[in-house]
């Protein structure tokens, strides 16, 4: 399996934050969820309840300082969603 930081690298096409993942799986657009092991427990019950409904694998196992970063952003994140091609 890819490392976090290796699916972020092999995979340019993202949305960044708990408002566009959401987005990008209501529009089954996603096929792929990162999320941070210390994001909301509100935020992981949302999200994971949306990618089994939508059959999305999830990843976790980095915080939301790490994600930000990996992502290029200067802000934590919470979640990341890769777009399908």
């Amino acid at each position: 399996m890819e490392s976090i930081e290796e699916l972020l690298k092999n995979n340019p096409k993202k949305l960044v934050g708990l408002r566009q993942v959401l987005r990008g799986l209501n529009e089954d657009t996603l096929w792929c969820v990162i999320m941070s092991s210390n994001c909301d427990e509100g935020i992981k019950r949302e999200v994971l309840a949306l990618t089994r409904v939508k059959k999305v694998k999830v990843v976790s196992g980095i915080t939301m300082e790490q994600l930000g970063s990996l992502c290029g952003i200067d802000v934590k994140a919470s979640t990341v969603g890769l777009i399908r091609d």
